[in-house]
């Protein structure tokens, strides 16, 4: 009866798992701290495989600064990053200033995000946007690459890596 059911069992996990294939939807050049570059291609639910170098034509990278635009207060032992000032620039330095868009995630990552920011860059490419935010976590240094769902207004993490810097992104 026991051979049985982990037959029936594993004969089950096999069935489910087959059909779902991996359906690339971002592009994503990452270095670690020692500065090894590596490519992966990420579906929306964060599998992933290596792929070769690639350069991207078209996405934009904006900045945040952290400093400037977030304030982190510990409030019920989590820590709460309250708004202080939207300030990002573009690839080029420059501010950018009124765009509803970019304002709108930077408020999203204020409100979700539940540790010290210490970087935040907000990518797009064919008008979807992507969030890298690194974390100061005690002596982790975590780093998460989100989804921003314009319909919903929400984060979706689909990527998480340590010491790591997202360069850049590219739809698949």
């Amino acid at each position: 009866m026991k051979k049985t059911t982990i037959l029936i069992t594993a004969l089950c996990f096999i069935l489910m798992s087959c059909g779902k294939s991996f359906n690339p939807f971002v592009k994503v050049s990452i270095s670690d701290k020692n500065g090894v570059e590596k490519y992966l291609e990420i579906d929306k639910y964060g599998k992933n495989r290596k792929i070769n170098e690639f350069k991207a034509d078209n996405s934009k990278i904006y900045n945040l600064d952290t400093l400037e635009s977030f304030l982190p207060e510990i409030v019920d032992n989590k820590v709460k990053n309250t708004l202080k000032d939207i300030v990002i620039t573009n690839e080029n330095g420059e501010r950018v200033k009124d765009n509803d868009i970019l304002n709108v995630i930077t408020k999203k990552v204020a409100e979700d995000i539940e540790h010290d920011i210490i970087e935040c860059k907000i990518m797009e490419d064919e008008n979807e946007y992507f969030v890298f935010v690194a974390l100061n976590v005690n002596w982790a240094d975590p780093c998460y690459l989100y989804h921003y769902n314009k319909d919903t207004e929400e984060l979706l993490e689909i990527m998480e890596w340590s010491n790591a810097e997202v360069n850049y992104i590219e739809l698949s």
